[in-house]
Protein backbone atom coordinates (compact mmCIF):
# COMPACT_ATOMS: atom_id res chain seq x y z
CA UNK A 1 0.00 0.00 0.00
CA UNK A 2 1.28 3.72 -0.28
CA UNK A 3 2.17 5.46 2.08
CA UNK A 4 0.69 8.58 3.30
CA UNK A 5 3.75 12.11 2.93
CA UNK A 6 1.74 13.54 5.92
CA UNK A 7 1.03 11.63 9.14
CA UNK A 8 -0.37 14.58 11.05
CA UNK A 9 -3.60 15.64 11.13
CA UNK A 10 -6.24 18.16 11.92
CA UNK A 11 -8.91 15.99 11.61
CA UNK A 12 -9.31 12.46 10.75
CA UNK A 13 -12.43 11.74 9.86
CA UNK A 14 -13.77 7.72 9.28
CA UNK A 15 -16.44 6.89 6.83
CA UNK A 16 -17.59 9.03 3.99
CA UNK A 17 -21.21 8.67 4.93
CA UNK A 18 -23.33 12.18 4.64
CA UNK A 19 -22.47 13.37 8.17
CA UNK A 20 -19.15 12.37 7.59
CA UNK A 21 -18.76 14.07 4.25
CA UNK A 22 -20.68 16.97 5.13
CA UNK A 23 -18.16 17.56 8.38
CA UNK A 24 -14.89 16.78 6.03
CA UNK A 25 -15.87 19.68 3.57
CA UNK A 26 -16.62 22.35 5.89
CA UNK A 27 -13.58 21.40 8.11
CA UNK A 28 -11.49 21.59 5.03
CA UNK A 29 -13.19 25.03 4.10
CA UNK A 30 -12.24 26.74 6.91
CA UNK A 31 -8.94 25.66 6.71
CA UNK A 32 -7.97 22.39 8.76
CA UNK A 33 -6.12 19.41 7.13
CA UNK A 34 -8.19 16.84 7.05
CA UNK A 35 -7.17 13.10 6.25
CA UNK A 36 -10.26 10.91 4.88
CA UNK A 37 -10.81 7.34 5.19
CA UNK A 38 -12.95 4.79 3.99
CA UNK A 39 -12.28 1.06 4.93
CA UNK A 40 -14.38 0.33 1.97
CA UNK A 41 -13.01 0.72 -2.09
CA UNK A 42 -16.28 3.07 -2.68
CA UNK A 43 -17.64 6.22 -1.34
CA UNK A 44 -20.90 6.36 1.27
CA UNK A 45 -20.76 3.91 3.67
CA UNK A 46 -24.10 3.48 5.27
CA UNK A 47 -25.31 5.92 2.06
CA UNK A 48 -24.27 4.28 -1.05
CA UNK A 49 -25.84 3.27 -4.23
CA UNK A 50 -24.69 0.54 -6.13
CA UNK A 51 -25.13 -1.15 -9.28
CA UNK A 52 -27.27 -4.40 -9.83
CA UNK A 53 -23.63 -6.23 -9.54
CA UNK A 54 -22.33 -4.62 -6.52
CA UNK A 55 -25.52 -4.61 -4.45
CA UNK A 56 -25.26 -8.55 -5.52
CA UNK A 57 -22.23 -8.44 -4.02
CA UNK A 58 -23.34 -6.32 -0.77
CA UNK A 59 -25.53 -8.43 -0.34
CA UNK A 60 -23.72 -11.65 -0.06
CA UNK A 61 -21.45 -10.17 2.14
CA UNK A 62 -23.90 -9.44 4.69
CA UNK A 63 -26.07 -12.80 4.12
CA UNK A 64 -22.32 -14.26 5.45
CA UNK A 65 -21.14 -15.71 8.70
CA UNK A 66 -19.79 -13.07 11.09
CA UNK A 67 -15.92 -12.46 11.11
CA UNK A 68 -13.24 -13.66 13.81
CA UNK A 69 -11.01 -11.49 13.75
CA UNK A 70 -8.65 -13.70 15.44
CA UNK A 71 -9.41 -17.09 14.27
CA UNK A 72 -6.20 -16.98 12.22
CA UNK A 73 -3.93 -16.38 15.18
CA UNK A 74 -3.29 -12.53 13.61
CA UNK A 75 -4.13 -9.47 15.71
CA UNK A 76 -6.72 -7.53 13.54
CA UNK A 77 -9.08 -6.01 16.05
CA UNK A 78 -10.84 -2.67 14.25
CA UNK A 79 -10.57 -4.74 10.75
CA UNK A 80 -12.32 -7.45 11.72
CA UNK A 81 -14.44 -5.64 14.18
CA UNK A 82 -16.10 -3.46 11.43
CA UNK A 83 -17.21 -6.43 9.37
CA UNK A 84 -18.91 -7.75 12.43
CA UNK A 85 -20.34 -3.74 13.33
CA UNK A 86 -21.97 -3.74 9.72
CA UNK A 87 -23.15 -7.09 9.96
CA UNK A 88 -24.89 -6.70 13.04
CA UNK A 89 -26.27 -3.20 11.92
CA UNK A 90 -28.11 -5.33 8.30
CA UNK A 91 -29.63 -8.48 9.12
CA UNK A 92 -32.18 -11.16 7.42
CA UNK A 93 -30.55 -9.47 4.11
CA UNK A 94 -32.51 -11.87 1.34
CA UNK A 95 -32.00 -10.95 -2.57
CA UNK A 96 -34.28 -12.47 -5.10
CA UNK A 97 -34.49 -12.50 -8.98
CA UNK A 98 -37.99 -13.33 -9.74
CA UNK A 99 -38.51 -16.95 -11.36
CA UNK A 100 -40.95 -15.57 -14.32
CA UNK A 101 -41.15 -17.80 -17.37
CA UNK A 102 -38.46 -15.94 -19.40
CA UNK A 103 -36.31 -15.58 -15.93
CA UNK A 104 -32.74 -16.54 -18.20
CA UNK A 105 -33.33 -13.54 -19.83
CA UNK A 106 -34.32 -11.31 -17.35
CA UNK A 107 -31.32 -12.35 -15.47
CA UNK A 108 -29.27 -11.99 -18.24
CA UNK A 109 -30.59 -8.60 -18.68
CA UNK A 110 -30.31 -7.22 -15.50
CA UNK A 111 -26.98 -8.61 -15.29
CA UNK A 112 -25.85 -6.77 -18.38
CA UNK A 113 -27.02 -3.60 -17.62
CA UNK A 114 -25.74 -3.23 -13.83
CA UNK A 115 -24.18 -0.15 -14.58
CA UNK A 116 -27.14 1.51 -15.46
CA UNK A 117 -28.47 0.63 -12.06
CA UNK A 118 -27.75 2.93 -8.79
CA UNK A 119 -29.57 1.36 -6.26
CA UNK A 120 -30.06 2.82 -2.54
CA UNK A 121 -29.33 1.39 1.11
CA UNK A 122 -31.16 4.85 2.36
CA UNK A 123 -32.83 6.31 -0.32
CA UNK A 124 -34.00 10.37 0.75
CA UNK A 125 -35.58 13.19 -0.99
CA UNK A 126 -34.57 17.06 -0.81
CA UNK A 127 -37.35 19.27 0.75
CA UNK A 128 -37.24 22.10 -1.90
CA UNK A 129 -37.15 24.87 1.56
CA UNK A 130 -35.06 22.29 3.40
CA UNK A 131 -31.69 22.78 5.50
CA UNK A 132 -29.41 20.68 2.93
CA UNK A 133 -31.16 22.68 -0.43
CA UNK A 134 -30.25 25.76 1.70
CA UNK A 135 -26.70 24.44 2.15
CA UNK A 136 -26.27 23.41 -1.64
CA UNK A 137 -27.44 26.78 -2.76
CA UNK A 138 -25.19 28.93 0.31
CA UNK A 139 -22.05 26.73 -0.05
CA UNK A 140 -22.85 26.57 -3.91
CA UNK A 141 -22.10 23.16 -3.81
CA UNK A 142 -25.37 22.27 -5.63
CA UNK A 143 -24.01 23.15 -8.82
CA UNK A 144 -21.94 19.82 -9.18
CA UNK A 145 -25.36 17.81 -8.58
CA UNK A 146 -28.99 17.42 -10.89
CA UNK A 147 -32.17 17.16 -9.57
CA UNK A 148 -35.41 16.04 -10.92
CA UNK A 149 -38.79 17.40 -9.31
CA UNK A 150 -41.02 14.45 -7.59
CA UNK A 151 -44.32 13.98 -9.69
CA UNK A 152 -46.63 13.09 -7.45
CA UNK A 153 -47.94 11.54 -4.08
CA UNK A 154 -49.98 9.00 -3.40
CA UNK A 155 -52.14 7.46 -0.45
CA UNK A 156 -53.56 4.16 -0.45
CA UNK A 157 -57.43 4.57 -0.13
CA UNK A 158 -59.80 1.93 -0.15
CA UNK A 159 -56.95 -0.41 -2.43
CA UNK A 160 -56.89 2.28 -4.51
CA UNK A 161 -53.65 4.72 -4.80
CA UNK A 162 -55.43 8.57 -4.90
CA UNK A 163 -52.90 11.10 -5.82
CA UNK A 164 -52.76 13.97 -3.09
CA UNK A 165 -53.40 17.37 -4.45
CA UNK A 166 -51.00 19.39 -2.82
CA UNK A 167 -51.60 22.97 -3.94
CA UNK A 168 -54.16 25.21 -4.68
CA UNK A 169 -54.09 24.49 -8.37
CA UNK A 170 -54.24 20.88 -7.66
CA UNK A 171 -57.15 21.02 -5.31
CA UNK A 172 -58.98 23.29 -7.60
CA UNK A 173 -58.37 20.78 -10.62
CA UNK A 174 -58.87 17.70 -8.54
CA UNK A 175 -61.82 15.25 -9.83
CA UNK A 176 -61.96 13.48 -6.81
CA UNK A 177 -62.90 16.17 -4.34
CA UNK A 178 -66.20 17.71 -4.24
CA UNK A 179 -66.90 21.24 -3.85
CA UNK A 180 -67.55 21.77 -0.60
CA UNK A 181 -64.08 19.31 0.40
CA UNK A 182 -62.36 21.80 -1.97
CA UNK A 183 -63.33 24.65 -0.04
CA UNK A 184 -63.01 22.84 3.33
CA UNK A 185 -59.38 21.73 2.11
CA UNK A 186 -58.34 25.32 0.69
CA UNK A 187 -59.50 26.82 4.11
CA UNK A 188 -56.89 24.66 5.98
CA UNK A 189 -53.94 25.19 2.97
CA UNK A 190 -54.14 28.84 3.96
CA UNK A 191 -53.85 28.59 7.41
CA UNK A 192 -51.33 25.87 7.50
CA UNK A 193 -49.35 27.76 5.14
CA UNK A 194 -49.38 31.20 7.26
CA UNK A 195 -48.95 29.23 10.53
CA UNK A 196 -46.17 31.14 12.34
CA UNK A 197 -45.97 28.46 15.44
CA UNK A 198 -47.83 30.34 17.75
CA UNK A 199 -49.56 27.49 19.70
CA UNK A 200 -52.43 30.07 21.10
CA UNK A 201 -53.35 29.70 16.77
CA UNK A 202 -54.34 25.79 18.05
CA UNK A 203 -57.55 26.42 20.20
CA UNK A 204 -56.27 23.96 22.50
CA UNK A 205 -55.70 21.28 20.27
CA UNK A 206 -51.58 21.68 20.36
CA UNK A 207 -50.96 18.45 22.40
CA UNK A 208 -53.88 16.50 21.19
CA UNK A 209 -54.02 14.40 17.78
CA UNK A 210 -53.73 16.32 14.19
CA UNK A 211 -56.32 14.33 12.97
CA UNK A 212 -58.54 15.06 15.75
CA UNK A 213 -57.91 19.05 14.88
CA UNK A 214 -58.51 18.38 11.03
CA UNK A 215 -61.56 16.55 11.87
CA UNK A 216 -63.00 18.92 14.70
CA UNK A 217 -61.47 22.57 13.80
CA UNK A 218 -61.67 22.20 9.82
CA UNK A 219 -64.48 19.23 9.23
CA UNK A 220 -62.23 17.08 6.31
CA UNK A 221 -63.51 14.18 6.75
CA UNK A 222 -60.80 11.10 7.72
CA UNK A 223 -59.71 10.42 3.62
CA UNK A 224 -59.06 14.04 3.65
CA UNK A 225 -57.52 14.31 7.34
CA UNK A 226 -55.14 11.13 6.30
CA UNK A 227 -54.04 12.36 3.39
CA UNK A 228 -52.92 15.81 5.14
CA UNK A 229 -51.29 14.14 7.72
CA UNK A 230 -49.57 11.28 5.71
CA UNK A 231 -49.10 12.73 2.29
CA UNK A 232 -48.92 16.51 2.64
CA UNK A 233 -46.23 16.76 5.20
CA UNK A 234 -42.03 16.37 5.94
CA UNK A 235 -43.03 14.22 9.42
CA UNK A 236 -40.14 11.70 9.65
CA UNK A 237 -42.72 8.91 7.73
CA UNK A 238 -42.52 6.43 10.37
CA UNK A 239 -43.60 8.35 13.30
CA UNK A 240 -47.17 7.81 14.88
CA UNK A 241 -49.04 9.79 17.55
CA UNK A 242 -48.43 13.50 15.97
CA UNK A 243 -49.64 16.23 18.03
CA UNK A 244 -51.26 18.92 16.01
CA UNK A 245 -48.72 20.94 16.64
CA UNK A 246 -46.03 19.01 15.14
CA UNK A 247 -48.11 18.06 12.34
CA UNK A 248 -49.32 21.48 11.19
CA UNK A 249 -45.70 22.62 11.26
CA UNK A 250 -44.56 19.42 9.16
CA UNK A 251 -47.96 20.66 6.60
CA UNK A 252 -46.34 23.98 6.92
CA UNK A 253 -42.76 23.36 5.62
CA UNK A 254 -44.30 21.06 3.19
CA UNK A 255 -46.11 23.97 1.68
CA UNK A 256 -43.73 26.57 2.06
CA UNK A 257 -40.83 24.20 0.12
CA UNK A 258 -43.92 23.74 -3.17
CA UNK A 259 -43.13 26.04 -5.46
CA UNK A 260 -39.03 27.02 -4.99
CA UNK A 261 -37.94 25.12 -8.23
CA UNK A 262 -41.23 24.00 -9.64
CA UNK A 263 -44.53 22.24 -8.79
CA UNK A 264 -43.34 20.25 -6.24
CA UNK A 265 -42.29 20.27 -2.68
CA UNK A 266 -39.31 17.45 -2.93
CA UNK A 267 -36.51 16.87 -5.35
CA UNK A 268 -34.89 13.76 -6.51
CA UNK A 269 -31.02 13.05 -6.73
CA UNK A 270 -30.09 12.17 -10.04
CA UNK A 271 -27.63 8.86 -9.51
CA UNK A 272 -29.35 9.47 -5.57
CA UNK A 273 -28.18 10.29 -2.35
CA UNK A 274 -24.03 8.98 -2.63
CA UNK A 275 -24.06 11.57 -5.24
CA UNK A 276 -24.45 14.12 -3.15
CA UNK A 277 -21.47 12.61 -0.95
CA UNK A 278 -19.09 12.71 -3.39
CA UNK A 279 -19.81 16.21 -4.17
CA UNK A 280 -19.06 17.38 -0.31
CA UNK A 281 -16.13 14.98 -0.89
CA UNK A 282 -14.38 16.79 -3.80
CA UNK A 283 -15.27 20.51 -2.02
CA UNK A 284 -12.87 18.55 0.49
CA UNK A 285 -10.48 17.51 -1.65
CA UNK A 286 -10.25 21.10 -3.58
CA UNK A 287 -9.74 22.86 -0.01
CA UNK A 288 -6.81 20.28 0.89
CA UNK A 289 -8.47 17.52 2.35
CA UNK A 290 -6.55 13.84 1.22
CA UNK A 291 -8.46 10.58 0.58
CA UNK A 292 -8.01 6.77 1.00
CA UNK A 293 -10.35 4.12 0.38
CA UNK A 294 -9.83 0.48 1.07
CA UNK A 295 -7.88 1.30 4.10
CA UNK A 296 -8.58 -0.64 7.76
CA UNK A 297 -8.17 0.88 10.86
CA UNK A 298 -5.82 -1.08 12.70
CA UNK A 299 -5.71 0.35 16.13
CA UNK A 300 -6.81 3.33 18.53
CA UNK A 301 -3.71 4.61 20.58
CA UNK A 302 -4.81 6.99 23.48
CA UNK A 303 -3.16 10.34 24.81
CA UNK A 304 -0.93 9.71 28.22
CA UNK A 305 -3.02 13.20 29.41
CA UNK A 306 -4.50 11.97 32.75
CA UNK A 307 -6.64 15.62 32.67
CA UNK A 308 -8.55 14.56 29.94
CA UNK A 309 -7.89 11.60 27.82
CA UNK A 310 -8.39 11.84 24.47
CA UNK A 311 -7.60 9.46 21.08
CA UNK A 312 -3.97 10.35 20.08
CA UNK A 313 -3.20 8.37 17.00
CA UNK A 314 -4.67 5.25 15.03
CA UNK A 315 -2.62 2.87 12.72
CA UNK A 316 -3.95 1.90 9.25
CA UNK A 317 -3.58 -1.61 7.21
CA UNK A 318 -0.40 -0.36 5.72
CA UNK A 319 1.36 0.46 8.91
CA UNK A 320 1.29 3.63 9.08
CA UNK A 321 0.54 5.46 12.14
CA UNK A 322 -1.14 8.89 12.04
CA UNK A 323 -1.65 11.74 14.62
CA UNK A 324 -4.38 14.35 15.03
CA UNK A 325 -6.58 16.60 16.90
CA UNK A 326 -10.07 15.51 16.52
CA UNK A 327 -11.49 12.16 15.39
CA UNK A 328 -14.49 12.71 13.05
CA UNK A 329 -16.03 8.69 12.88
CA UNK A 330 -19.01 6.34 11.69
CA UNK A 331 -20.49 4.27 14.16
CA UNK A 332 -18.93 1.03 12.56
CA UNK A 333 -15.56 2.06 13.14
CA UNK A 334 -15.42 2.69 16.59
CA UNK A 335 -14.36 -0.20 19.16
CA UNK A 336 -17.38 -2.01 20.99
CA UNK A 337 -16.55 0.15 24.68
CA UNK A 338 -17.04 3.22 22.47
CA UNK A 339 -20.07 1.98 20.43
CA UNK A 340 -21.92 1.57 23.96
CA UNK A 341 -21.06 5.03 24.99
CA UNK A 342 -21.56 6.92 21.81
CA UNK A 343 -24.69 5.58 20.72
CA UNK A 344 -28.17 6.23 22.00
CA UNK A 345 -29.98 3.36 23.52
CA UNK A 346 -33.39 3.84 21.74
CA UNK A 347 -32.13 3.53 18.40
CA UNK A 348 -34.79 2.25 15.52
CA UNK A 349 -34.97 -1.32 13.57
CA UNK A 350 -36.13 -0.43 10.05
CA UNK A 351 -37.38 -3.10 7.58
CA UNK A 352 -36.39 -1.75 3.99
CA UNK A 353 -37.25 -3.50 0.49
CA UNK A 354 -35.57 -2.53 -2.90
CA UNK A 355 -37.48 -4.09 -6.35
CA UNK A 356 -36.82 -2.89 -9.87
CA UNK A 357 -39.97 -2.96 -12.03
CA UNK A 358 -40.26 -3.82 -15.27
CA UNK A 359 -42.82 -0.83 -15.69
CA UNK A 360 -44.58 2.07 -13.64
CA UNK A 361 -47.73 1.41 -11.15
CA UNK A 362 -50.43 0.45 -13.13
CA UNK A 363 -52.47 3.33 -14.22
CA UNK A 364 -49.81 5.92 -13.41
CA UNK A 365 -47.81 8.22 -16.06
CA UNK A 366 -45.80 9.51 -12.77
CA UNK A 367 -42.24 8.50 -13.02
CA UNK A 368 -41.23 9.53 -9.79
CA UNK A 369 -43.68 9.71 -6.75
CA UNK A 370 -43.83 8.68 -3.15
CA UNK A 371 -46.42 6.35 -1.47
CA UNK A 372 -47.85 6.87 1.68
CA UNK A 373 -49.79 3.51 3.72
CA UNK A 374 -50.97 5.10 6.37
CA UNK A 375 -52.12 2.82 9.35
CA UNK A 376 -54.66 0.38 9.43
CA UNK A 377 -54.71 1.17 5.85
CA UNK A 378 -56.90 -1.20 3.15
CA UNK A 379 -53.62 -2.66 2.67
CA UNK A 380 -53.69 -4.15 6.71
CA UNK A 381 -50.11 -2.75 7.83
CA UNK A 382 -50.04 -1.97 11.22
CA UNK A 383 -47.70 0.83 11.23
CA UNK A 384 -46.47 3.06 8.58
CA UNK A 385 -45.38 2.22 5.19
CA UNK A 386 -43.27 4.61 2.72
CA UNK A 387 -42.32 3.69 -0.66
CA UNK A 388 -40.55 5.75 -3.34
CA UNK A 389 -40.66 5.16 -6.94
CA UNK A 390 -37.46 6.52 -9.31
CA UNK A 391 -36.84 6.08 -12.71
CA UNK A 392 -34.34 6.32 -15.37
CA UNK A 393 -34.30 10.21 -15.33
CA UNK A 394 -33.01 9.44 -12.19
CA UNK A 395 -30.56 7.45 -13.27
CA UNK A 396 -31.98 4.63 -10.76
CA UNK A 397 -32.31 2.41 -13.48
CA UNK A 398 -32.41 1.71 -17.51
CA UNK A 399 -35.45 3.18 -19.40
CA UNK A 400 -38.85 1.44 -19.22
CA UNK A 401 -38.33 -0.06 -16.08
CA UNK A 402 -38.72 1.61 -12.51
CA UNK A 403 -37.20 1.05 -8.72
CA UNK A 404 -39.60 0.89 -5.56
CA UNK A 405 -38.02 1.39 -2.24
CA UNK A 406 -40.04 0.79 0.68
CA UNK A 407 -39.63 0.66 4.27
CA UNK A 408 -41.36 0.38 7.94
CA UNK A 409 -40.75 -0.39 11.21
CA UNK A 410 -39.33 -3.37 11.38
CA UNK A 411 -41.27 -6.20 13.64
CA UNK A 412 -43.16 -9.98 14.11
CA UNK A 413 -45.42 -8.78 11.55
CA UNK A 414 -43.20 -6.25 9.33
CA UNK A 415 -42.32 -8.25 6.63
CA UNK A 416 -46.15 -9.50 6.04
CA UNK A 417 -47.24 -6.00 6.14
CA UNK A 418 -44.61 -4.35 3.68
CA UNK A 419 -45.74 -7.87 1.45
CA UNK A 420 -48.98 -6.96 1.34
CA UNK A 421 -48.05 -3.25 0.73
CA UNK A 422 -46.18 -3.69 -1.81
CA UNK A 423 -48.61 -6.37 -3.77
CA UNK A 424 -51.00 -3.11 -3.91
CA UNK A 425 -47.98 -1.84 -6.50
CA UNK A 426 -46.18 -4.60 -8.49
CA UNK A 427 -46.42 -8.34 -8.59
CA UNK A 428 -44.54 -11.53 -7.89
CA UNK A 429 -44.49 -14.69 -10.02
CA UNK A 430 -47.13 -15.89 -7.84
CA UNK A 431 -50.02 -13.76 -9.00
CA UNK A 432 -53.24 -14.77 -10.17
CA UNK A 433 -54.33 -14.96 -13.85
CA UNK A 434 -57.29 -15.64 -16.13
CA UNK A 435 -58.74 -18.49 -16.09
CA UNK A 436 -58.13 -19.21 -19.35
CA UNK A 437 -54.21 -18.25 -18.74
CA UNK A 438 -54.28 -15.02 -20.17
CA UNK A 439 -52.31 -12.94 -18.06
CA UNK A 440 -54.82 -10.34 -17.15
CA UNK A 441 -52.99 -7.97 -14.43
CA UNK A 442 -52.03 -4.99 -14.76
CA UNK A 443 -49.61 -4.01 -11.76
CA UNK A 444 -45.93 -3.82 -13.20
CA UNK A 445 -43.81 -7.39 -12.92
CA UNK A 446 -41.20 -7.28 -10.23
CA UNK A 447 -37.78 -8.77 -11.56
CA UNK A 448 -35.45 -8.40 -8.74
CA UNK A 449 -35.78 -7.49 -5.04
CA UNK A 450 -33.52 -7.12 -2.00
CA UNK A 451 -34.89 -6.60 1.54
CA UNK A 452 -33.36 -6.47 4.62
CA UNK A 453 -33.25 -5.09 8.24
CA UNK A 454 -31.36 -2.48 9.78
CA UNK A 455 -30.55 -0.79 12.85
CA UNK A 456 -30.06 2.91 12.77
CA UNK A 457 -27.79 4.15 15.78
CA UNK A 458 -28.24 7.57 16.66
CA UNK A 459 -25.24 9.02 18.08
CA UNK A 460 -25.54 10.55 21.95
CA UNK A 461 -23.80 13.33 20.31
CA UNK A 462 -26.69 14.45 17.98
CA UNK A 463 -29.67 12.86 19.58
CA UNK A 464 -30.76 15.88 20.85
CA UNK A 465 -31.43 16.96 17.21
CA UNK A 466 -30.03 20.15 17.79
CA UNK A 467 -27.32 22.16 15.87
CA UNK A 468 -25.75 23.07 19.27
CA UNK A 469 -25.69 20.28 21.04
CA UNK A 470 -22.38 17.72 21.48
CA UNK A 471 -22.39 16.90 24.71
CA UNK A 472 -21.98 13.34 24.44
CA UNK A 473 -18.13 13.62 23.75
CA UNK A 474 -17.75 13.64 27.36
CA UNK A 475 -18.34 10.28 27.49
CA UNK A 476 -15.95 9.36 25.18
CA UNK A 477 -12.22 10.17 24.70
CA UNK A 478 -11.99 13.89 24.35
CA UNK A 479 -11.84 14.83 20.52
CA UNK A 480 -14.14 12.24 19.45
CA UNK A 481 -17.00 13.07 17.31
CA UNK A 482 -19.84 10.47 16.12
CA UNK A 483 -21.93 10.81 13.00
CA UNK A 484 -25.29 9.13 12.98
CA UNK A 485 -26.39 6.42 10.33
CA UNK A 486 -29.31 6.95 8.13
CA UNK A 487 -32.69 7.53 9.44
CA UNK A 488 -35.38 6.34 7.91
CA UNK A 489 -36.83 10.00 7.54
CA UNK A 490 -37.76 10.81 4.10
CA UNK A 491 -35.43 14.37 3.51
CA UNK A 492 -31.53 15.09 4.58
CA UNK A 493 -32.12 17.48 7.36
CA UNK A 494 -30.99 15.35 10.17
CA UNK A 495 -28.05 14.67 8.60
CA UNK A 496 -26.95 18.48 8.07
CA UNK A 497 -27.41 19.32 11.85
CA UNK A 498 -25.51 16.48 13.10
CA UNK A 499 -22.40 17.46 10.56
CA UNK A 500 -22.79 21.24 11.96
CA UNK A 501 -22.61 20.36 15.60
CA UNK A 502 -19.55 18.27 14.72
CA UNK A 503 -18.36 21.70 12.82
CA UNK A 504 -19.05 23.85 15.86
CA UNK A 505 -17.73 21.92 18.03
CA UNK A 506 -14.15 21.44 16.64
CA UNK A 507 -14.47 25.16 14.88
CA UNK A 508 -16.54 27.18 17.49
CA UNK A 509 -16.99 30.52 15.90
CA UNK A 510 -16.39 29.79 12.26
CA UNK A 511 -18.65 30.17 8.96
CA UNK A 512 -20.22 26.74 8.38
CA UNK A 513 -19.53 26.20 4.42
CA UNK A 514 -19.33 29.57 2.88
CA UNK A 515 -19.54 30.12 -0.78
CA UNK A 516 -16.09 28.79 -2.04
CA UNK A 517 -14.05 31.14 -4.21
CA UNK A 518 -13.93 30.56 -7.88
CA UNK A 519 -11.86 27.74 -8.92
CA UNK A 520 -10.79 26.08 -12.27
CA UNK A 521 -12.06 23.07 -13.69
CA UNK A 522 -8.92 21.65 -13.56
CA UNK A 523 -8.63 21.37 -9.98
CA UNK A 524 -11.96 19.41 -9.52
Amino acid sequence: MDQLSTTHYDVVVLGTGLVESIAAAALARAGKSVLHVDANKYYGGNWAAFSYDALLQWAKQNEAPMVDGSSDGQQRPLAAHFAQTNQARYTNVRADEYAWPDATEVSASLASASRQYALELAPKLLAANGELVDLLVASDIGKYLEFRLLEAVYLLSDDQLERVPSSKEAVFSSKTLTLVEKRKLMKFLMFAGAYTGDETALDGFAERPYADYLAERFGLAPRLAAAIEHAVTLKPPLQTGVTTHQGITYTRDYLRSFGRFGPSSLLCTVYGGSEIVQAFCRVCAVFGGTYILGYDVVDFELSNDDAEQGVAALSLSNGQRITFDHLVSAVDYLPTAWQHRAIADDGMRVLRMVTVLDGSLAGEEAKTAVINFAPHSSAGNAEPVIALQMDSETHACPAGQRVVYAWTKAGDTAHDALDACMRTLFRTPDSTAAQDGTDVDQRPRALFSLRFEEHIRASRDGHSDSASHDTGASSLPAGVHVCDDPDADLDFGRAVRRARAIFDAITPGAEFLPKAPPVDDDDL
